[in-house]
Parts: structure tokens; sequence; C-alpha cells
């Protein structure tokens, strides 16, 4: 509860005239104002605030309070009251379109689910014309998701690793060509092959490191963008970046070392000689 109180027994047994406002109901014919104690009409009734619900977001991450659908548009009001006052002819169907029933220990949610289940079937006389809606089956369907969101995203980061270490191989090769009089005269005044191939697969990482930079720094633009132009919030967690300065190290010193024992294996006098 954000203010006042929920529901009581008090309320149902005599009836009283009084609601719980859900948060978005409460700022949309409040704006900001204290509801508890003012009225609000519905069908031509009015009812007493008693309450306001906390804020919650469509999936919460409590499983006991998991629900498909926005809480903050709710209105809640004596069952009694409801069955009394608001009947048929005004905005009662002539069916219960949703029961929500909230167990207080999530351990025995599949149990309730299994006692409300064999209720309903004898109130419908075994009549199949309904569905029972469990938050561990929305929890797992959501991971799930989650997975196959997960799956995806690193099959598309595999493939962009895969063309960024290809690219930075084909640059690594024709800056080796470039360089083959500079590799030459190198080799002939000392270099040893070690120093080719640390050269080489130096430049091949700095290449990659700057790559990985400026997509870190992508992606932190998007990620507050996001958080500024949406109602989704994100986090930047601190062992991301690092595996993407990891990864890009690994990609460089991968993709870079055919290029640099290529220039390591080329002899010093041909070197020198090529045009």
């Amino acid at each position: 509860m954000q203010q006042g109180n929920f529901i009581s027994e008090k309320h149902y047994n005599e009836r009283l005239k009084v609601c719980v406002l859900g948060a978005g109901v409460a700022a949309t014919f409040f704006k900001g104002e204290d509801p508890i104690g003012k009225l609000v009409k519905i069908d031509d009734q009015w009812l007493e605030v008693v309450g306001v619900l906390a804020s919650k977001s469509l999936f919460t991450e409590t499983v006991g309070e998991l629900a498909a659908r926005d809480l903050n548009t709710d209105v809640y009001v004596p069952l009694s009251l409801f069955l009394n006052r608001f009947t048929r002819e005004n905005i009662l169907s002539s069916e219960i379109q949703q029961i929500t029933v909230q167990i207080n220990n999530s351990d025995r949610l599949i149990e309730a689910s299994r006692i409300i289940d064999e209720i309903l079937k004898r109130h419908h006389f075994n009549n199949n014309d309904y569905s029972i809606v469990i938050p561990y089956e929305l929890l797992k369907q959501e991971e799930k998701e989650r997975q196959i969101y997960n799956i995806l995203l690193g099959a598309i980061a595999a493939i962009s690793l895969l063309v960024g270490g290809i690219g930075i191989m084909n640059i690594m090769l024709a800056t080796v060509m470039e360089r083959t009089r500079e590799i030459g005269i190198r080799r002939s005044v000392g270099a040893r092959k070690i120093d080719i191939m640390s050269q080489f697969v130096t430049e091949s990482v700095a290449i990659s490191i700057t790559g990985g930079v400026i997509g870190v720094l992508i992606g932190i633009i998007l990620s507050l963008s996001v958080t500024l132009f949406t109602d989704i919030t994100t986090f930047i967690r601190p062992y991301s970046v690092f595996i993407a300065f990891s990864f890009s190290v690994i990609v460089g010193v991968s993709f870079g070392y055919l290029p640099a024992k290529n220039a390591a294996n080329l002899k010093p006098v041909d070197s020198i000689r090529y045009e």
C-alpha cells in the first residue's frame, strides 16, 4: 500500500461505500493531492477512498505479484458492495470475466491453483470454459523468452566478432605487404622474428581495442537514451565493459597472429628487394 489501508472485513460485512485506487488512477484523478477520505463516483455511486496501492510494473520480480496486466489502473471495492450496488443493469455483466486470488505463501501456489480448479469445476459442472493463469507459468514463459533473446544476441555478437576479426586480419595482411621492405631492413639490422611478430600483433590488438572502445561508448549512449526516453531502466555493469575489452584483445591476438607470422617469416634479402 502506498497510502491508507486495503479493504477490511468491516467494509465487506457492512457493505460500506469505500474503494482502493491503483496508483495510476489516483495520479490521474487527484494529480498529487492526498486522495484518502475523498469521494470518487463510479456508475452513479459515490465511494470514499480509503487506500492507494503502491505503483507496480506490468511484470514484477516477486512471483506472488506477477501479473499480465497493468495493476495501476485497478479500483477495488468490497465484494458485498459490488454485488449489491453494481448490478447487471449498470456495469456488471452476466459473467465474471476474471478472479484474482492472492496467495500469502508462494510455495503453495501450485497447490492453491489445484484447489481453485476443483472449486471452479464443481460450479461449472465440469465444463472447461475457464482458464487458470499461474504466476510460475508466466515467470517460466518470460524466462524462456529471455533465454531466446540472449541466444539471439549472442549469435549476433559472435557473427559481429567474426566479421570484425576477418576485417582486422585483411587490414594487417595488407599492412604486411606494404611494409615488406621495412620488415626486411629491420631483420637485416638484427630484429628477431619474435620482435616482428610482437609488433604486428600489438598493432592488431590496438585496432581491435579501438573498435571495442567505440562499441562500448555507443552502447553506453544507447543505454542512457533508452532510460531517458522510455520507462525502461537500464544498467551498465562494470564486468560487461571488462568482458567487451577482453574479447577485443582476444580478437586482436587471434586474427592478428597469421599476418604477424607471415611478416616474421619473410626473408630479409627478398624483403629488401620487394617492390
